[in-house]
């Protein structure tokens, strides 16, 4: 699936273009305080209230129901998590 950003306006003031294409794997990095989160949430519909545009395979992501939108997307997120044991132990899970 392919996404295009356009003249999506970011609380810093920025305006965000970008095009990923189809079956690739994006990162998302920058420095702190850039709003990556905040792009990621809006790419992941947690938040709606934009100014600009999201598509997902040219289709307005605001038009999707959410089960068409989830059933097309996946997100590995870096948050840490650890469980009781060993740092062997949390490794190999």
């Amino acid at each position: 699936h392919s996404w295009q950003i356009h003249q999506l306006k970011l609380p810093n003031g920025r305006v965000f273009n970008a095009t990923f294409e189809k079956q690739k794997k994006i990162a998302v990095y920058a420095k702190e305080g850039s709003a990556k989160t905040l792009l990621v949430n809006y790419m992941l519909r947690y938040k709606e209230n934009y100014d600009g545009l999201i598509l997902l395979n040219n289709i307005d992501i605001k038009e999707l129901s959410s089960k068409s939108f989830y059933s097309n997307v996946a997100v590995i997120r870096d948050e840490p998590q650890f469980f009781s044991g060993s740092i062997l132990d949390n490794l190999v899970l």
